[in-house]
């Protein structure tokens, strides 16, 4: 499978806890290039996992 790199929009629980964990199990197949979201708390949630 085709590697697919993506921008996460959105750091809520879907953003958070299903795609970054995704991204985070399955390197080979999903890498995000960037974040986008408004609430910093959960940024930062995201950018130490």
């Amino acid at each position: 499978m085709k590697k697919v790199t993506a921008v996460l929009i959105g750091a809520g629980n879907r953003g958070a806890l299903a795609y970054a964990t995704y991204a985070l199990q399955h390197p080979e197949e999903l890498q995000f290039k960037s974040l986008v979201s408004d609430n910093s708390n959960c940024r930062m949630r995201v950018n130490t996992s």
